[in-house]
């Protein structure tokens, strides 16, 4: 009796314990007469449904009660839904994702195989949260065309999820637009879903805000490889496609083998080419060892402008360095440029030996000491990261230049700054229309003629070394976008100035759920999914991979740089001479052990 009592009161002492932590959750335990327990939310009036509230449309009342079950800690789903003949829905029934039972099933038996039946796999046993919980609610459409809560049970057979387990509810883990532009954005900045989900944790400060968790990133980013699938290729050549014909003085070119996959590509942009005209009399261009998952190697045509800094003429991708592909290439080169290269410059590659003169007959081919290049400019910067050089003006832009130019190269920046402010100086000035010419004098030169066009802000000088011209777009983002940007922007400076006072970002978060609330009584809850995983896919890609694929992916190439270096003899042999040899314990000799040994079944 003793023990039979002690062990009630441990019951009776764990279930007061029970009763008080599920108060603290949210809900609050009532015993019904006939001893069944009824576990009640506790929130705030504002939040939960009433019956006989209004909803202006059915996916406003399946909003609320979704958001009222997150927030109190349960998940709904949906039971039943009836339509008029007209196909509209004028009642929903949502209920507690534990209402019901599981159906019984009946247990497989593994029949014999001497009998003549067939066996049956054993089926793996399943748990079930079902339990029979009677909330739900009862959405109509009334005379007016408005939903009202026709019924409603706010209470559960069961107790509500604890605030450590709310954030794993189906209802508080699902991936909304919003997350699912964040996961992409990062993929396109080479930030993976794991690093994705950290990263979103720190801008909302817990796990429980973030809304999704690491396994629903990572969902993501396995349905965007289940997107592309085998169609990568066939993506890309459709993208520049449609590059092309949203800017004809784009230029994009491809090639495929007999087997119809992609082996060769090219493709420049109107301010590259622009960038050749200005800039193009000597042009370098080398295979770099950085390769694609496919082994094609990145073939940059690249320069120097008049500030000496590095520009791009145009791109190749590659999956041989043969003479072949790099004879292809420059073709394509001098087609979309209508015109070769002073000077060219690449390394001593046997290919590129043969490729250059075949097809630029006019350059000069000169080759590069790629080592002592290397040298040279680690060692100048190491010199301009360890000196700062002085300026001689107070001027912005000179110590602008400090800053962002090489050393030698400011030195003759700062003799320009210099001589722009104190030897030239404007002798006189007129305006015609929308432009506006100066004479500037120099003390040991002739008068230049600078004129300035105020309709695309283009300057020009008679003196052939500066002009700025404007006209030439390459094709970026869309308004939206930018807008967003701006608003990205904004938003986290506003955050920044606010985190000072607790008062100014609670006004913060007030005013950002009043505009949430207007976009929602505007647009409707569905404006959280309107955008379907598929466009946004297909936005991310830049194109979608429906249709006839003429494109394969390109098979995986081994090129020089790649892979594992085939080694000498001589090398294996020295390599061979420095490893310390096992002895065998049998005959203590080198070069076998004691299971080899040759005296290991010699009888003693």
């Amino acid at each position: 009796m003793v023990v039979a009592f002690c062990i009630g009161l441990k019951v009776f002492v764990l279930w007061v314990v029970r009763a008080r932590s599920d108060s603290q959750q949210g809900c609050v335990m009532d015993v019904s007469p006939d001893g069944t327990k009824f576990w009640t939310p506790s929130c705030d009036a504002a939040v939960r449904p009433f019956q006989g509230q209004t909803f202006p449309s059915l996916a406003h009342g399946i909003d609320f009660y979704r958001q009222y079950a997150s927030l109190v800690g349960f998940d709904v789903r949906c039971s039943s839904l009836r339509r008029n003949r007209e196909g509209v829905a004028v009642k929903d029934v949502l209920v507690c994702s534990r209402e019901g039972f599981k159906q019984a099933v009946q247990s497989s038996v593994v029949v014999d195989a001497a009998l003549d039946q067939a066996p049956v796999a054993p089926k793996r046993r399943r748990v079930s949260n079902r339990v029979g919980c009677r909330a739900r609610l009862v959405l109509k459409m009334g005379d007016d065309g408005v939903f009202v809560v026709h019924f409603i049970e706010l209470r559960h057979n069961h107790c509500l999820c604890s605030d450590v387990a709310k954030p794993f509810l189906r209802g508080n883990r699902s991936m909304d637009v919003q997350h699912q532009i964040f996961v992409l954005k990062c993929a396109r900045a080479n930030v993976g879903p794991n690093r994705s989900f950290r990263l979103a944790r720190e801008f909302a400060g817990s796990y429980s805000n973030v809304g999704a968790t690491c396994v629903n990133f990572k969902n993501l980013k396995r349905d965007l490889m289940a997107f592309i699938g085998t169609s990568d290729a066939h993506i890309v050549v459709k993208k520049y496609a449609k590059k092309v014909d949203d800017c004809p003085d784009y230029v994009f070119r491809y090639d495929v083998d007999s087997q119809d996959q992609l082996c060769r590509a090219f493709w420049t942009d109107p301010i590259a080419k622009e960038n050749f005209s200005a800039f193009g009399e000597v042009v370098s261009f080398d295979a770099t060892y950085g390769t694609n998952r496919y082994g094609m190697v990145l073939v940059p045509f690249t320069g120097v402008d008049n500030h000496k800094r590095g520009v791009t003429f145009a791109m190749g991708l590659i999956s041989r360095e043969d003479v072949d592909s790099y004879v292809w290439l420059l073709q394509q080169f001098k087609s979309a440029m209508g015109c070769v290269p002073s000077c060219t410059i690449t390394d001593q590659d046997p290919s590129m030996r043969v490729a250059v003169p075949q097809v630029f007959d006019t350059t000069r081919h000169r080759f590069w000491a790629i080592d002592a290049q290397r040298l040279a400019q680690a060692k100048l910067n190491a010199e301009c990261e360890g000196h700062f050089p002085l300026c001689q003006t107070p001027m912005l832009i000179e110590k602008h230049a400090a800053a962002v130019y090489t050393i030698n190269v400011f030195y003759d920046v700062q003799a320009e700054v210099i001589a722009g402010s104190f030897s030239c100086r404007a002798v006189r000035s007129n305006v015609e229309g929308l432009v506006t010419r100066y004479e500037v004098e120099d003390d040991d030169g002739p008068v230049r003629t600078v004129s300035f066009d105020s309709g695309n802000d283009g300057v020009e000088c008679t003196c052939n070394m500066f002009s700025r011209v404007l006209g030439v777009q390459r094709g970026g983002d869309s308004e939206v976008d930018v807008a967003i940007g701006e608003a990205w922007a904004e938003f986290f400076s506003c955050v920044t100035l606010a985190s000072r006072s607790v008062d100014h970002v609670t006004k913060l978060n007030a005013a950002l759920k009043d505009f949430n609330a207007f976009l929602l009584a505007e647009n409707g809850p569905t404006v959280r999914a309107s955008s379907s995983k598929k466009q946004l896919f297909e936005s991310f890609c830049g194109a979608s991979p429906d249709g006839q694929v003429n494109v394969r992916p390109p098979p995986i190439s081994n090129n020089k740089g790649g892979g594992k270096r085939y080694k000498s003899s001589r090398e294996l042999a020295i390599e061979k001479s420095g490893r310390r040899q096992r002895q065998c314990q049998t005959c203590e000799k080198y070069g076998h052990n004691s299971r080899t040994c040759p005296m290991r079944n010699v009888d003693v």
